[in-house]
């Protein structure tokens, strides 16, 4: 957030001064905003009209706020308290000392009052609970994963309390890491709260100074990770010998020398050389042969004219302000054209979730409506609803979860009521519920209705029109689909012509079916066959399956290939075994064009692992489906996929895998893809630190994924830059990794992790502390900031590499 910042923004923190809870009214400016009052230019004194006072409220200062924690399992008393200094909330159970924290950048989500009734009920607590309940998500490092914080104030006030502060600290901290205190008029009503916690005394208002001790305070709460040599070398360098103190003019000048960007610099001095600004025709030519950007001379003179000020020319950095405009962000954008939704729904990727409500393993882990409420924020446009017998009573309203195992159960009105709420927070593009049924008639009965008062004329009861075709993504927002076998397999389907299809009775539903199994093999084919109990889907809840009828899958000859609506369903090992026999892979290939696929992990994943997507996608496979609990290679591979269209869950094919096959293209195999590609590591900025590490010393690694075969430059990196000492903050690295590569298709994906080693200027005992992975060429070309992520997926707000992209046919 640069330049001044928005109102909201603007307020320092007074750790010691709590006095009276500002909380129930407007914030408030108070007296200590006026004290000891001074130009900045003179001084490091308060500037009221930029900062507003904020007093952590008194009741959540050591030793703290009394909430009840609640889970599934327990609830206990605790106490919560602010360290305003550190940025860090800390707790502990009032019947005991140890503690736990997390700090405001560890925050990935507040969930509170009405907003979080889908954990008030999942958690069994009565309505009047809500307005006192907020509900934390922060990202615990001792456990490597996310941990929601559920909390019971004792008043709507001490809750309202609660809220105002994390809202606040997040607020302020959100601003100071921006840039780095871009807008240094801010800086002492900032410098004076977090170094200190408590307002200058009266002695030193009229020439207020900085010590290196209170500047490396400084940057370690801020969490700017340079090693305190460097930050000794700067202090040093703007400080006038024999000084010890800087004032503010001496500060801004180690700001800007410590915030610099060498690796942009770097960049910069090529284009115009020793001396020289960027005009308007140098800009024109490298954002049209370097970035690759359309030649649209007038929207480039705008875009100059925006950084050029009276000289007509850019600094360093203007150029480097270019580069963080969202018009420069790294993906292509091609999901914005006007027809890209409006194909049917068989031509498009579809981004599923696994196994939604489990939050841990398979067989032992946690049910919870949170994996809805984090896959539908997300863009997830199917959920997978495992939906069994209320053990209570079999005619109760039936449970979701992983039936048969030891995980817990939710109520599916509840489930239900989640999802209605979050459906089309991330993407308008029509949601599928894929229903797993476990239960008898009646309860199965109840799920009809459940689903028919929840959704209302969202839900989809009927064709839209009667082409015979699949609807496409446009015409079906806002809309909500079951998927779910049907009673009989032909039972109200539609063949392609629009007329009801008909089939044998060897093809109804009974008590017992034929389906592949995965791994067993019948004599003379090549699967097994079983028999294995399958109970009745009723009709009235079959009948929803208005556009996807499930039907498990037994071979591509028989008549439900001519019905336009269904979908099959293959484990992975099913289809594995389909991909060996080229004969299966062209059938295959022929139906995903034009019906609807799905396909799951196998039953052996205990630990709730992935396979990989890009292997089913490549035969136009819509919904592969994995488990979003667990962060992967082949969940960061589907991530990194459906980043192509952020939000939308849904990705065009590409037109290869549209098209119908002429015969003769079937029996000979598509051509490779031969690409040159050139990939620049130039540097970093704001990495983080693990919480025990003394500072960070990162490299990164590079990976394609999804290459046939990779041959890199042999005189070029081998695959890791090296080992930059003690720079988290913006370490360089301006290497260059090259090669060609050859694939089958362009589902070709490109890693970068990055690592802290524990020596200094080699690779010893490494940590990853950082990863991006995105779909190679969704990369524009040319000087681009990537976004980061940790190691369960969150995007790290400050955090991004810079890199320069180049790649084409070979």
């Amino acid at each position: 957030m640069n330049g001044a910042g928005s109102d909201q923004s603007n307020v320092s923190l007074n750790k010691n001064n709590a006095g009276p809870d500002k909380t129930t009214g407007p914030d408030k400016t108070t007296d200590a905003a006026h004290e000891n009052s001074a130009s900045p230019d003179e001084t490091l004194s308060d500037t009221p009209e930029h900062m507003e006072p904020f007093d952590v409220p008194a009741a959540l200062v050591s030793p703290g706020l009394v909430l009840l924690k609640v889970s599934p399992k327990l609830k206990k008393k605790i106490r919560l308290w602010v360290e305003p200094a550190s940025f860090q909330f800390v707790y502990r159970q009032v019947s005991k000392n140890s503690t736990h924290s997390f700090h405001v950048d560890d925050i990935r989500s507040i969930t509170p009052r009405q907003l979080a009734s889908h954990y008030r009920r999942e958690l069994g607590f009565a309505k009047d609970a809500e307005r006192r309940w907020v509900s934390i998500a922060f990202f615990d490092h001792r456990k490597n994963k996310t941990k929601l914080l559920h909390l019971v104030a004792d008043s709507a006030h001490d809750a309202k309390r609660l809220l105002h502060t994390v809202g606040k600290f997040k607020s302020i901290k959100d601003r100071l890491a921006a840039d780095f205190l871009v807008d240094l008029k801010d800086l002492d009503a900032v410098k004076r709260s977090l170094l200190s916690g408590k307002a200058e005394h009266a002695g030193r208002a009229a020439k207020q100074l900085l010590t290196f001790a209170e500047v490396l305070r400084y940057c370690q709460r801020l969490g700017i990770n340079v090693h305190e040599a460097r930050l000794q070398a700067l202090f040093a360098h703007v400080t006038p010998a024999p000084a010890q103190h800087m004032g503010f003019a001496d500060f801004k000048r180690f700001v800007e020398l410590l915030t610099r960007r060498d690796d942009i610099a770097r960049v910069y001095a090529g284009l115009v050389g020793a001396g020289h600004t960027l005009g308007l025709d140098a800009f024109c030519r490298f954002a049209t042969a370097t970035q690759h950007e359309p030649p649209d001379r007038d929207a480039l003179a705008a875009t100059f004219r925006r950084f050029a000020g009276p000289a007509a020319a850019w600094s360093v950095d203007a150029f480097a302000a270019y580069l963080k405009l969202p018009q420069c962000a790294a993906s292509r954008q091609q999901y914005l054209r006007a027809d890209y939704y409006a194909q049917p729904l068989n031509e498009y990727f579809i981004l599923l979730s696994h196994n939604t409500y489990l939050t841990g393993r398979q067989v032992a882990g946690g049910s919870s409506v949170e994996g809805y409420v984090r896959a539908l924020q997300r863009g997830c446009r199917c959920l997978e609803i495992d939906v069994w017998n209320n053990p209570a009573d079999a005619g109760a309203e039936p449970i979701v979860n992983h039936g048969r195992t030891f995980t817990s159960g939710i109520l599916l009105s509840n489930v239900l009521a989640t999802v209605r709420r979050f459906a089309f927070q991330a993407s308008p593009f029509p949601l599928i519920l894929s229903l797993e049924v476990h239960c008898c008639p009646r309860a199965q009965e109840l799920v009809a209705q459940i689903l028919e008062d929840v959704f209302g004329a969202a839900l989809v009861l009927r064709p839209l029109d009667s082409r015979g075709v699949l609807p496409s993504p446009a015409a079906l927002r806002h809309r909500v689909l079951v998927k779910v076998k049907k009673t009989s397999a032909f039972a109200g389907a539609v063949d392609e012509h629009g007329r009801f299809a008909t089939s044998s009775a060897t093809h109804t539903s009974s008590a017992t079916h034929t389906s592949v199994s995965d791994g067993e093999r019948a004599p003379g084919s090549r699967f097994k066959i079983r028999r294995r109990p399958a109970g009745k889907v009723c009709a009235r809840l079959s009948d929803l399956a208005v556009y996807c009828q499930g039907l498990k899958f037994r071979n591509f000859s028989l008549p439900e290939l001519k019905t336009y609506n269904h979908c099959f369903s293959l484990s992975e090992t099913a289809a594995n075994a389909m991909l060996r026999d080229p004969a299966k892979t062209a059938a295959l290939d022929k139906h995903n064009r034009r019906f609807l696929m799905r396909v799951y992990p196998a039953k052996t994943r205990l630990r709730s692992s992935n396979l990989l997507p890009p292997a089913y996608w490549a035969h136009g496979v819509q919904m592969v489906a994995t488990n979003w609990q667990t962060y992967d290679l082949g969940q960061q591979l589907n991530e990194a996929f459906f980043a192509t269209a952020p939000g939308r869950g849904y990705v065009l094919k590409p037109p290869a895998l549209r098209r119908p096959p002429m015969k003769a293209s079937m029996r000979r195999p598509p051509p490779d893809v031969h690409v040159r590609f050139r990939i620049d590591v130039l540097g970093a900025q704001q990495l983080p630190k693990p919480p025990a590490a003394a500072s960070v010393c990162p490299f990164v690694t590079v990976e394609l994924v999804g290459a046939a075969a990779l041959d890199w430059a042999p005189d070029l990196a081998p695959g890791a830059t090296p080992v930059v000492p003690d720079n988290g903050f913006n370490p360089t690295w301006n290497l260059r990794f090259s090669g060609r590569l050859r694939a089958a298709t362009e589902l070709v994906f490109l890693r970068l992790t990055i690592h802290t080693s524990a020596a200094r200027h080699a690779v010893e005992s490494p940590k990853e502390i950082a990863l991006l992975v995105t779909h190679l060429f969704d990369l524009k070309q040319g000087y681009r900031h990537l976004p980061l992520k940790d190691l369960c997926g969150e995007t790290l707000e400050y955090s991004s590499l810079f890199v320069y992209i180049l790649y084409g046919p070979a």
